[in-house]
């Protein structure tokens, strides 16, 4: 119980802002702040230590004041006490560094709202884009000034520590993930998906009834017309008791709801590989496409008609391998899972009484999976 709430994230996320703070100092003039700077890191390791120890019934640490606060400059303060303390004040931890814009989003929309008022400001004096200045080699003084101003007063510490560089590189490679978006208009794109498509089977065979059936059934699934009317319910009378009993029915309802949905999938002989396909067809008409649609009219035998690859396992094998690692041979061997098959039909007899077992459609996928998808197997 002791350990809950203690300060361990805090110390822990304090050494990685002096991390950031250290490529600030890493520079001729500023050895004795980054040998500070280095030592705070250590320090703080051992903090931490005490943090921990501090369950067992030890003290509780604390960082020195100095470390967190701004030393007061004070109008009786000689030249070299003023300096001393502005170089202080410089390793002072206020800031999170760059890199934390994505833990925190109140910071990142800060963040964005600080640099589009220094892209502004940077267009209206010099023409171009503050990112532009920034990489700017021959610097005036003016444009100096601004990029003083902007690392100083920054919401968070741009400085090119590693975790910082590495940021920046993931968001200039595909940060956005861009494949959500049209490469030539920028638009977006419906949602993708990494489930089979079979397009290569069915594409030739395209039927616009079977499309339509498949189509109506996601307006249906996505409608959910019952489930809303009991929502409405619900809002009429708001009492503990009818809030159970709505959850109880919600889900009894959303059963019926895909069981429904499935009946149509097999009165209308649509095999899973086939409504898959046709859910690819629909996709792009919609701009935000619900694919647990069809994860949910398919449940767990979806699966089954995802196309496995091969997975390869070392073997040590002295006499045959061909694969030299720390001194030994080894061969790969192909462990790949292929699903299993049952024909076993002898208790069809017994089951007759569920009509629903006699024509599940994900048996019928499965099968369908096994007997024609070798090659993707």
């Amino acid at each position: 119980m002791k350990g809950f709430g203690t300060g361990v994230g805090g110390f822990s996320n304090t050494a990685t802002i002096l991390y950031s703070m250290a490529a600030i100092f890493d520079k001729p003039g500023h050895e004795d702040q980054y040998a500070e700077i280095m030592m705070r890191i250590k320090l703080l390791r051992e903090i931490v230590g005490q943090e921990i120890d501090r369950i067992k019934g030890a003290d509780k640490p604390s960082l020195p004041k100095e470390w967190r606060q701004i030393t007061k400059i004070l109008e009786t303060d000689t030249q070299d006490e003023i300096i001393a303390k502005m170089r202080q004040n410089a390793m002072v931890v206020n800031k999170k560094p760059y890199f934390f814009r994505y833990l925190y989003p109140e910071l990142n929309q800060r963040f964005k709202q600080f640099e589009a008022s220094y892209n502004q400001i940077s267009r209206d004096m010099f023409g171009i884009k503050f990112k532009k200045l920034l990489k700017k080699e021959d610097k005036t003084e003016e444009e100096k000034m601004l990029v003083r101003r902007y690392q100083k007063y920054s919401p968070l510490i741009t400085a090119p520590c590693t975790m910082n560089r590495l940021c920046r590189e993931f968001e200039n490679i595909n940060f956005d993930i861009k494949f959500f978006k049209d490469s030539t208009t920028g638009a977006k794109k419906a949602n993708v998906s990494m489930l089979p498509t079979f397009t290569e089977i069915y594409a030739d065979k395209f039927d616009s009834d079977r499309y339509a059936i498949v189509k109506k059934m996601y307006q249906d699934f996505q409608t959910k017309i019952p489930i809303k009317h009991l929502e409405n319910l619900l809002q009429a009378t708001p009492t503990p008791t009818s809030a159970e009993d709505f959850h109880e029915m919600r889900t009894t309802v959303y059963d019926e709801i895909i069981r429904s949905l499935q009946s149509i999938l097999v009165d209308a002989n649509i095999s899973g590989q086939e409504f898959l396909y046709y859910c690819s067809c629909l996709a792009p008409k919609y701009t935000n496409f619900n694919w647990g649609f069809a994860w949910s009219i398919l449940e767990d035998q979806i699966v089954a008609l995802i196309p496995r690859g091969q997975t390869l396992c070392p073997i040590r094998d002295p006499a045959e391998g061909t694969i030299t690692y720390l001194g030994e041979q080894y061969r790969l061997d192909d462990v790949s899972w292929v699903p299993p098959v049952s024909n076993d039909n002898s208790g069809d007899e017994d089951n007759n009484d569920d009509d629903d077992d006699d024509k599940n459609i994900y048996a019928q996928a499965q099968l369908e999976n096994d007997e024609g998808g070798e090659e993707d197997i």
